[in-house]
């Protein structure tokens, strides 16, 4: 874990979690907090005296997804650092150790459920895509009595429909080996992201096809 004064290096892609603090001494005591809890040798914390509005979209560009906490001053800069890209929210003084240590694994928690929305924002673009395909290609095939292309297409549209679920399923087991308690906030998110998928309605059309296709198969 470092500590640094020093501005926002311009690329530091092995970094694990970005921290963001407005004193050494806060940057000191977090940086203390953590190292007796976790291994924090990818852990980068800086110590920054600008808005958030100004420092956090300038890191979120160079550092991507990776898991982005902010300590404020005050309520007002925490609710203006979640608005411009921080995963979770400090406000400092923390009251005590397990403030730093909870506000560390929201951290991370929060931007592994934001890289699986939108994860999963392009892989419902890409199943809608597949679905469209499908569906001409099931219209093409049923011309030239072709069944098996439509069923192999419509298979791969509904994994692809599927991926927003089963990320889900990942995200409540590792809530349930590290035995983690869930917010109504985190369930909202976990909620949301399950709807990433298709409709319903698009769901049983692809289905309604594979079934079709499979008879057509079946009787051929």
């Amino acid at each position: 874990m470092t500590n640094d004064v020093e501005p926002i290096p311009e690329s530091e892609s092995g970094v694990g979690v970005w921290v963001l603090v407005p004193t050494p001494a806060a940057g000191d005591r977090i940086s203390t907090t953590l190292a007796d809890r976790y291994a924090t040798r990818d852990t980068q914390i800086i110590v920054v005296d600008e808005p958030p509005s100004e420092v956090l979209p300038r890191l979120r560009a160079r550092v991507g997804g990776a898991p982005l906490g902010f300590v404020a001053v005050d309520e007002v800069a925490a609710l203006d650092a979640l608005s411009h890209g921080a995963d979770e929210v400090l406000v400092w003084p923390a009251l005590d150790d397990r403030a730093i240590q909870g506000f560390f694994d929201r951290t991370r928690l929060r931007a592994s459920l934001r890289r699986g929305q939108e994860q999963n924002r392009a892989a419902m673009v890409h199943a809608e895509k597949l679905s469209a395909l499908g569906t001409l290609v099931a219209g093409v095939a049923h011309e030239i009595n072709n069944p098996l292309m439509a069923l192999q297409l419509s298979i791969e549209a509904c994994m692809s429909l599927m991926t927003p679920l089963t990320n889900v399923v990942h995200e409540l087991n590792v809530w349930s080996n590290r035995g983690w308690g869930a917010t109504p906030e985190q369930v909202q998110m976990l909620y949301d992201l399950a709807l990433t998928g298709a409709p319903r309605v698009e769901g049983r059309q692809l289905l309604e096809e594979m079934l079709v296709a499979s008879t057509a198969i079946g009787s051929s």
